[in-house]
Parts: structure tokens; C-alpha cells; sequence
């Protein structure tokens, strides 16, 4: 038997998460969101390093963002230095502007059933999302840790799925 206030706090979270999803804000946490629709060159200035990043990357769903411009959430896997996970990753379009953030993470397993439908493996490597998404336009993933950005890139598949 679960104590009444147990059940309660976790309902709360419950509704909590799926407030944070149906909205797209469990990618943002840091504040990260102020990057998008900026120039590359304007958050990260000269701050760029080589970093052997290498991975993929895939559009595998698409959406609307809050005012009704298409979005779409993306996936994949990254290493750099051909051991560590970047944690944090920018998607810059071919116009060098900033589209979409995704952070690097494993998803629990009750996380992924709980917020995401089980669309995720426990091997994901990042996950999430180009606001104003145009499929004609080509996008590319940059590891953005430590305010950083690498040198390399990884392009982003186009694959039209929808959420």
C-alpha cells in the first residue's frame, strides 16, 4: 500500500512532466533556448576547439512549435575524442543560425516509458529539436560543451516521420 502523500507527489510530477513535454521544455534546462535564432558567430564568437567529434544524427519526427512554425525532433549519437559523450550539441542550419539544441543523456527506462511513449533506447545518445524547422535547408549537429563549439560536424539526416 502506498501512503496517501507518496501518491499524491507523485501524481503532481506525473502531471508535471507531461505539462513539460506537451510543451518541449524538457530539453531546456540551462537557459539554452536563448540561443535559438542566433548567429553561431554571436553566442560562440572564436570560442571553437577540435574536438574528433563524429556520430549521426536523424530527423525522426516532425511537430509544431507554440506559434504553429514546423519543428522537428532529432536523435542520434555522438563521441568525441573517441571516448567521452558530449553533453551538450547546437543545430546550426547551412546560414550558420542556430536552430535547436540537444542535450546527450541516457533515458531511464521509466522516463522514456513515462514521458516518451518507449520511442527511445537505452543507448539513445541526444535528443531534441529544430524550432522553424525548413526541410529545404541543410542542418548540421556542433558539440557545445563548456560554451565551445567544435570544429567538426555532424549532418543531420532528413527523415519525415511524424510524431
Amino acid at each position: 500500500m502506498v501512503p496517501h502523500q507518496c501518491k499524491q507527489i507523485f501524481e503532481e510530477r506525473f502531471c508535471k512532466a507531461w505539462e513539460l513535454r506537451a510543451r518541449r521544455l524538457d530539453v531546456f534546462a540551462d537557459g539554452l533556448q536563448d540561443w535559438i535564432g542566433r548567429r553561431e558567430a554571436d553566442v560562440f564568437g572564436t570560442r571553437h576547439r577540435l574536438e574528433g567529434l563524429h556520430g549521426q544524427c536523424r530527423i525522426d519526427g516532425l511537430g509544431e512549435c507554440d506559434n504553429g512554425a514546423p519543428a522537428a525532433r532529432v536523435s542520434g549519437q555522438a563521441v568525441k575524442h573517441k571516448q567521452s559523450i558530449p553533453w551538450m550539441l547546437v543545430i546550426i542550419d547551412s546560414n550558420g543560425v542556430i536552430r535547436g539544441v540537444a542535450r546527450s543523456a541516457p533515458i531511464s527506462p521509466l522516463v522514456n516509458r513515462t514521458l516518451y511513449q518507449s520511442k527511445f533506447t537505452d543507448k539513445i545518445g541526444f535528443v531534441g529539436y529544430i524550432r522553424e524547422y525548413n526541410p529545404e535547408l541543410q542542418y548540421v549537429m556542433r558539440s557545445a560543451d563548456n560554451a565551445t563549439l567544435s570544429d567538426e560536424v555532424i549532418p543531420v539526416q532528413h527523415q519525415l516521420l511524424l510524431w
